[in-house]
């Protein structure tokens, strides 16, 4: 007995103490920092990549590309040309092209969202043409880091015109009957721009807001998360700084069709008036002020429902998945056909703007 315990204890020790021989050390591994993924052809498939490269100085990027018959084939083809394992877990972007928007983002997506190193935060682009131009800009003969997009996007959605979305984001609005929407990267071969957001009818590309559409969408969504506006106030031209956006939706059967009655405020601060003012800012003004502004968003508001509902068929606001929380009974009896009722749905805005406050007042005193 006390042999085969003893034998049993020494198995045990073999067991824990053994090697880490198929383990990969991090000096064999090739740190991935940006993705872009094209379609080039019948379920054939461009990766490019951006490849983290530290030296002394700082740090820069390296741009390696690869093809395959999928997502992973094609990243696995790294190994064949640099002789290093990827490492995904350090990755900040996806960018697809819109190759392969067109063809269909669930043939592309998977791999982002099943990979064990693969983050579901990662934020996620779309290409106005290639991944490829996007990964190839350059800035003063150096690739533009995937660090600095990601920053870009950051700073962009301070402005209250970019719309921010990631991996899991995408397939949970698709899976809850919604629409995945996110920002397209522009580039011009020296520098990277955001402009607008595309639009999608389950996994395919459906068309493209505009910024004032997007900041409508932001509003719809409670995304926004500031920036500034400016409208016409008799000769006035004011901008603002908007902040504490705030968005109810409530919902209700009539005739049998669906009614969204949605409520949108905010507090907006004067950051400037383009005319010579003499005399402090009255009651009056600020009546004025406050209406142009709602007038204004609810222009966005109404101008990103039609665009997306009435003349694409998304459901970008979740307003599916709205009726199915509040709704449960008339979902439950016509929720497969929402895709054509949600064209017959009435759509209530009204919007409510509190001008706050006058960031700094200069106006010099008369006497």
């Amino acid at each position: 007995m006390k042999r085969i315990l003893s034998f049993l204890s020494l198995l045990l020790c073999l067991t824990l103490l053994s090697g880490c021989s198929n383990q990969v050390v991090m000096s064999d591994r090739l740190l991935i920092r940006g993705i872009g993924i094209d379609s080039i052809g019948e379920r054939r498939y461009r990766a490019s990549v951006h490849v983290m490269k530290t030296t002394e100085q700082e740090d820069a990027a390296e741009l390696l590309q690869v093809e395959g018959e999928s997502v992973l084939d094609a990243l696995n083809n790294l190994t064949l040309q640099i002789g290093k394992t990827p490492l995904y877990s350090h990755n900040l972007i996806v960018i697809f092209g819109r190759s392969c928007a067109e063809q269909g983002l669930d043939y592309v997506l998977d791999f982002f969202q099943r990979h064990r190193e693969s983050r579901p935060n990662v934020d996620v682009f779309l290409a106005e043409n290639t991944a490829a131009e996007i990964m190839e800009t350059k800035h003063n003969d150096r690739y533009i880091l995937s660090q600095d997009i990601d920053d870009l996007a950051d700073a962009a959605k301070l402005n209250g015109k970019v719309a921010d979305i990631q991996v899991y984001q995408i397939v949970n609005m698709n899976y809850r009957r919604g629409s995945p929407y996110m920002p397209v990267l522009l580039t011009d071969g020296e520098k990277l721009q955001i402009g607008g957001t595309a639009i999608f009818d389950g996994w395919r590309l459906k068309g493209f807001l505009t910024e004032d559409e997007t900041r409508g969408l932001l509003f719809l969504t409670e995304n926004l998360s500031g920036g500034d506006m400016t409208v016409d106030v008799g000769d006035l031209r004011l901008t603002v700084s908007l902040a504490q956006a705030k968005r109810s939706v409530e919902t209700e059967i009539s005739g049998g069709l669906p009614v969204f009655r949605i409520s949108v405020s905010c507090e907006a601060h004067i950051t400037s008036i383009d005319q010579a003012v003499i005399d402090d800012l009255d009651a009056k003004y600020y009546k004025l002020f406050n209406e142009e502004l709602e007038q204004a968003i609810y222009k966005q508001i109404n101008g990103v429902i039609r665009k997306a509902i009435f003349e694409n068929g998304c459901d970008i606001f979740s307003f599916g998945r709205r009726l199915y929380q509040t709704q449960p009974e008339w979902w439950h009896q016509n929720g497969d056909n929402w895709k054509q009722l949600m064209l017959q749905s009435t759509y209530e805005v009204d919007v409510s703007v509190d001008v706050t406050r006058v960031e700094q007042e200069i106006t010099p005193s008369l006497f």
